[in-house]
């Protein structure tokens, strides 16, 4: 039984709650809703409408999260090995193109066009892109619009025309692109598969399997070594022959076995379109890119160091690939 019940006056009540620690105000309320509960005769409080919830029931939420978990758990057990059939059994390459950043006044659009019409233009050559196709700034980096010309909207025109500007085997979403939704929509909209981030890809070849890991990036830096991320997952234990990646608007090339894995890997770090730009100037880098594309000759039923070889002079890669298919076709 509360003071106020037991004939205690307000005043009083109050000064024994504060005695016993209470703060005046919090005295004060409580002994005020202890009054209204008290006094029936005071005004009739509305009655509220108790209705099921919206949300769905435990049983339903469950079942769901475990739902989303397995189509989640698909997808990325997807990305460590992605299928890809080739026609035939005979060499090949990959065009790999570098961190393209259409929209951006420093990228190089003529030699980009160049690319694309070379790739699309051989047989066996396919196109591969390791991301950020537009700058897509966003949040605070919205200022950066200051340094470019064209408008968002203009950038989303640049990208549709990339995207299907070749048949792409795969495109990788860098984190420019992860900054939005429209990357990843704009590749579904053209049957193109983006991938976020990167993936491992399997080239099958007849009987022969090519192992590519291709992402934005690896984890890994070092100011002596531009691919020191992509040599890192060959000194890991990798599996893949072929290890791509951008983002760094720089370029090397390493070929590297893993004696306790015993695999060989092609190392690549490939580098931009966009070959100038407003933080490169900031913090005084130089230019370290031995090209914005690369062609990567295959030749799938080989083993050891000449499965896969690297060429930035495209013209020499091509004549290496046309002399690697007509020994092939004639044995």
């Amino acid at each position: 039984m509360s003071l106020y019940e037991k004939g205690a006056t307000a005043s009083e009540s109050a000064e024994m709650m504060q005695a016993k620690g209470y703060r005046r105000t919090e005295a004060a309320c409580g002994l005020r809703r202890r009054k209204l509960a008290k006094d029936e005769s005071g005004p009739a409080r509305p009655k509220v409408e108790r209705k099921r919830s919206p949300n769905r029931s435990l049983e339903e939420l469950m079942a769901d999260q475990a739902q989303r978990f397995k189509e989640k758990e698909a997808r990325h057990k997807q990305k460590r090995g992605w299928r890809i059939d080739m026609p035939d059994d005979g060499p090949y390459g990959l065009m790999v193109f570098g961190d393209p950043h259409v929209d951006d006044d420093g990228c190089d659009i003529e030699h980009l066009a160049y690319c694309l019409e070379w790739a699309n233009s051989r047989d066996r050559v396919h196109a591969v892109n390791v991301g950020d196709l537009t700058n897509n700034w966003v949040g605070r980096l919205g200022r950066l619009y200051a340094h470019q010309h064209t408008t968002d909207d203009e950038g989303e025109e640049l990208m549709r025309w990339l995207v299907s500007a070749a048949p792409w085997l795969w495109i990788i979403l860098g984190n420019h692109d992860k900054w939005g939704p429209l990357a990843g929509a704009i590749c579904r909209d053209a049957d193109v598969l983006g991938v976020s981030h990167g993936a491992k890809f399997h080239i099958w070849s007849g009987e022969n399997c090519v192992k590519v890991d291709c992402r934005h990036t690896h984890k890994g830096h070092s100011q002596y070594t531009p691919n020191f991320a992509q040599v890192k997952q060959n000194y890991r234990g990798s599996d893949c022959d072929v290890i791509i990646a951008g983002h760094t608007h720089t370029s090397a090339v390493t070929q590297i076995r893993n004696g306790v894995a015993d695999q060989i890997s092609l190392c690549i770090r490939v580098g931009a379109f966009k070959r100038y730009d407003e933080y490169a100037d900031q913090l005084g880098f130089d230019d370290e890119s031995l090209g914005p594309a690369a062609l990567v000759v295959i030749r799938p039923d080989r083993q050891g160091a000449d499965r896969a070889v690297c060429f930035h002079d495209l013209d020499a890669g091509e004549a290496f690939l046309d002399a690697m298919v007509n020994q092939w076709q004639s044995e």
